[in-house]
């Protein structure tokens, strides 16, 4: 169950920056570039504001409950 605001990562794509910084399924998007992410709506917005090519710290908590940052460069991703 999900213990921390944020947005839950439901799914990680393969060979993706997300899966070479070692989301993973279950894991809670705590922070993006700063911004505190307290939903899944949030995170979306704030993705809409960068692009693609753009290095952003990531901050999650694994389903294991540890506080994890790491930088990451974005790709086009999926829309919506």
């Amino acid at each position: 169950a999900q213990t921390v605001p944020g947005a839950v990562v439901g799914s990680v794509i393969e060979n993706t920056p997300a899966a070479s910084i070692g989301l993973a399924a279950g894991d809670v998007i705590t922070g993006l570039n700063g911004v505190a992410i307290d939903s899944a709506q949030t995170l979306t917005a704030t993705m809409a504001t960068l692009e693609p090519g753009q290095t952003v710290s990531v901050t999650w908590t694994t389903a294991s409950g540890t506080s994890q940052t790491a930088d990451v460069t974005l790709i086009e991703g999926p829309v919506g």
